[in-house]
């Protein structure tokens, strides 16, 4: 899964310039986020949960997005228990209820695409500011992941090996292994020994083509175009566009390389980020219309009715063959989810949802850490003496556990570990971060 982390000091600084400049005094008070008379000098007070965003004559704490990250996470990690259960013990959890789970990816790339543009956008053609937004970008993706690659890397090491980390020593050398996983850019056909982070390789292209438009607006706006056609030529013709060995040819490179970083750049899915970007420029548009309330409301009824008909088709097709067409379903339905975004009935409500917050703020750590652990589990399952095979036990307990451990950990890793390591980062407190796990 993919990931997106935006901290509260950070969107308070997005918003508190124009904020600055267009409110000579305004008392909010929506808990747990206060603002107190917000002038030129005046400064938030922002804690623990929910985003400071503003459109230049308000401001808006959205809880609702840190809902939904956590609502992806947990999607994901049900879906994986889903499969990894029906892999070993033959049996799907709940009837194979949370196939539906994997809706979870396209959700965090499009929120990815929604808050990168609402954060740097007014960056946009300004090099001068590409320093700030690659350390920070980087910050909050590779200390977590690194530390849990080295977990990964321990776990392999004591005799968790699998098939996966054989085939990479025998055919590939180890720095191609290192480089791979280490910087998430895709130069193997091989799985990531994280094998969730296959998604976090998309964040990462998405932050370089970004990056590009900061450094230069129209250097970037052709990049996107010619990074566009790519997508649509692989998803014509399930090809990449330029041939690997043309590109080896001219640079001495492997032609390997050339042809696994192709196939991420060339992957339809990076279009799920566009279409965050997409919805929030329809955020920043519809908060200026006098009637932004009510089609807030209507675009987060359209988005709830387009991920149940999704996930109920889904759930009654028997090839699953169209799994393109869905991640472009349950984007769309993003799309409109994250439109709603700032609507004071929802947040009056989203505010106070204490443990949806909580799960959103773990997001990241719950999906990096949840399909080790699940592996771990069925692993001691299948070769523990505790468990009496003469004594039948539901399955759906078995799923449970899949479920619970990975999350709970996943609190006390981000608890423990993400949020001490921003701080030694100088990003400040995590409590109210936006995630996207991917």
């Amino acid at each position: 899964m993919a990931g997106l982390f935006v901290d509260e000091a950070e969107v308070g600084r997005s918003c508190l310039g124009g904020l600055e400049r267009r409110v000579g005094k305004q008392f909010f008070v929506g808990p747990p986020l206060t603002i107190h008379n917000v002038g030129r000098k005046a400064l938030p007070n922002l804690h623990d949960s929910g985003l400071l965003m503003g459109n230049g004559t308000n401001t808006q704490t959205l809880h609702l997005l840190q809902i939904y990250r956590g609502f992806a996470a947990i999607s994901v990690v049900c879906f994986h228990a889903t499969t990894n259960m029906s892999a070993v013990f033959g049996v799907d959890g709940f009837g194979g209820f949370f196939l539906w789970g994997f809706s979870g990816v396209p959700v965090f790339f499009v929120l990815s695409g929604f808050i990168i543009c609402f954060i740097h956008f007014s960056d946009i053609g300004i090099p001068q500011k590409a320093g700030r937004y690659l350390y920070k970008r980087s910050v909050r993706i590779y200390p977590v992941y690194w530390l849990t690659l080295l977990f990964y890397l321990a776990a392999l090491l004591y005799g968790q090996k699998t098939p996966t980390l054989s085939s990479l020593i025998d055919n590939i050398t180890l720095l191609r292994i290192l480089i791979d996983n280490i910087t998430l850019l895709r130069i193997t056909n091989f799985e990531k020994i994280v094998l969730v982070a296959w998604t976090l390789s998309h964040e990462i292209l998405f932050y370089l083509v970004f990056l590009i438009l900061i450094l230069h607006r129209v250097t970037g706006v052709i990049l996107i175009s010619i990074w566009s056609f790519m997508m649509l030529y692989n998803y014509s013709t399930g090809d990449i566009l330029m041939p690997p060995y043309a590109l080896s040819s001219l640079t001495g490179i492997d032609y390997g390389v050339f042809t696994n970083f192709q196939r991420l750049v060339s992957s339809p899915i990076n279009a799920l980020f566009a279409l965050g970007a997409l919805s929030f420029l329809s955020y920043r548009m519809i908060n200026a219309h006098p009637r932004a309330e009510y089609i807030k409301i209507s675009s987060l009824l359209a988005g709830i009715f387009i991920f149940i008909a999704a996930s109920v088709y889904w759930l009654n097709e028997e090839n699953h063959e169209n799994w393109w067409s869905y991640n472009a379903v349950f984007g769309i339905a993003a799309f409109f989810l994250f439109v709603a975004s700032g609507s004071a009935r929802v947040e009056t409500w989203a505010a106070n949802q204490r443990i949806p917050l909580l799960l959103g703020g773990a997001s990241y750590s719950i999906y990096l850490i949840h399909f080790g652990l699940q592996k771990l589990i069925i692993s001691f399952l299948e070769s523990s003496t505790i468990i009496n095979p003469n004594v039948y036990i539901n399955p759906n307990v078995y799923f449970i556990v899949l479920i619970v451990v990975p999350i709970f950990l996943g609190i006390l890793s981000y608890r423990y570990v993400e949020s001490p390591l921003m701080n030694l980062f100088g990003r400040g407190r995590m409590r109210s971060s936006i995630t996207i796990a991917k």
